[in-house]
This record gives C-alpha cells, sequence and structure tokens, in this order.
C-alpha cells in the first residue's frame, strides 16, 4: 500500500487536513462541501488518488462508475455515493 495523502481543495485552496488511509477519506468525504467534492470528482482525481496509491483496481473501477453516474446526473448525493463502496470493504 503506498502512503500518498489525499488533500482536499477548493479552486486550488486546501480544504481540511491531507488524508492517508481510506477511513480517513470518508470521514473527510463528510466535511467538504459539494462544490470541492464536484471539482475532484470531474478531474477524475478521487479513482486516480485510490488507484495510485492502493492499487485497488475493482474499487477504482467502483469509484469510477459513481463518477460517471454522477456526471449523468443519476447522483445527487456525491459524498454517500463515493463512501458506499469503501465502507462495503
Amino acid at each position: 500500500m503506498g502512503s500518498q495523502s489525499f488533500l482536499f481543495t477548493d479552486n486550488g485552496h486546501p480544504v481540511g487536513v491531507p488524508v492517508r488511509t481510506l477511513k480517513e477519506f470518508v470521514a473527510a468525504l463528510a466535511n467538504c462541501a459539494p462544490s470541492v467534492l464536484d471539482g475532484h470528482a470531474r478531474r477524475g482525481d478521487f479513482s486516480r488518488w485510490i488507484a495510485d496509491t492502493f492499487h485497488d483496481q475493482p474499487l477504482t473501477l467502483e469509484v469510477q462508475n459513481v463518477k460517471q453516474r454522477y456526471l449523468l446526473g443519476r447522483i445527487q448525493d456525491l459524498h454517500h455515493e463515493l463512501a458506499k463502496p469503501i465502507l462495503g470493504r
């Protein structure tokens, strides 16, 4: 498992502290504004971090699927939908 951290940002400005684990990531999701999550989702930051840090291809694909459904307007609560596959592990 890698040691890269994920830092939530809003227009380039850090939001909160860097997270290193999936558990920390899910906790931080709850404290992020929808606009912060939207920016990261649109750039593919979540799935890229999971792939690069944890090398978990199945989880990466699940998160990419959440992103696609979100971009198509099928998901309103991005926080909940991103947390679901992670918490299901």
